[in-house]
C-alpha cells in the first residue's frame, strides 16, 4: 500500500484536519489535500525508535526530541516527520512551528519514498528546517542535509559500520547499523 491522496470538492482547512478522528494512518495536511499513508511497519518503528532515544541523549537541554509530531510548515502543510528535533520544550500544542523545528528526520518507506525523497525536502526548505536527516533502511544509510540558500546540501553520509560524525546542530557520532542492533546496549 502506498501514499494516497484523499480527493475532496473543497480542500480541507488546518481546521477540519486537526478535528479529524485518528485513524491509524499517516496524514499530513499539504496546501488542502490529504496525504494519507499506512501506519510505518515494524522495522521502520525500530529504526526510528532507536534514533530518537539515540538523539534524546544527546540534545542540550535547550531542544526536545520527538517522535511522529504534527509540524506546521506554514498555513495549510502540516507534515508529521518520523522524529523531530525542536525548540519548543515542554509545549502543550498540538502542532510544533516551523520556525522551532530545528531538525525533521525522515525514514524512507516503500510507501512513502517519493515523498521522504522529493516532496517533503522541498517543503521543509521553504519554511526554513535548518536540518533534514533521511535514513534509507538498508545498511541503514543516514544522510544529513543542511540548508543552504534555501535548498539542501548534503553535509555527511554514513552507511553500516562507517561513523556518522557530526557537530550542527549539536556534536553526534554513531554508526548507522547501532541503529538495527537486536539489542540496545
Amino acid at each position: 500500500m502506498g501514499v494516497a491522496v484523499e480527493l475532496r470538492s473543497q480542500p480541507i482547512s488546518e481546521e477540519e484536519y486537526f478535528a479529524r478522528p485518528y485513524t491509524g494512518q499517516r496524514e499530513e495536511l499539504i496546501d488542502g489535500a490529504l496525504l494519507v499513508s499506512p501506519a510505518p511497519g515494524v522495522p521502520h518503528q525500530r529504526l526510528s525508535s532507536r534514533l530518537w532515544n539515540f538523539l534524546d541523549q544527546r540534545v542540550p537541554e535547550d531542544l526536545e526530541v520527538q517522535k511522529a509530531i504534527n509540524v506546521r510548515l506554514a498555513s495549510g502543510r502540516v507534515i508529521i516527520p518520523d522524529v523531530v528535533v525542536h525548540s519548543s520544550v515542554g509545549t502543550e500544542g498540538v502542532f510544533v512551528p516551523a520556525e522551532e523545528v530545528v531538525m525533521i528526520v525522515e525514514i524512507v518507506s516503500p510507501s512513502t519514498k517519493q515523498v521522504d525523497r522529493l516532496l517533503k525536502p522541498g517543503l521543509a526548505a521553504q519554511a526554513g528546517i535548518q536540518f533534514y536527516v533521511l535514513v534509507e533502511p538498508d545498511g541503514p544509510t543516514v544522510t544529513v542535509h543542511e540548508l543552504d540558500n534555501g535548498s539542501y546540501r548534503q553535509v555527511v553520509t554514513a552507511s553500516g559500520e562507517k561513523t556518522l560524525t557530526v557537530t550542527e546542530p549539536f556534536p553526534v557520532e554513531f554508526r548507522p547499523a547501532e541503529l538495527l542492533a537486536a539489542r540496545r546496549s
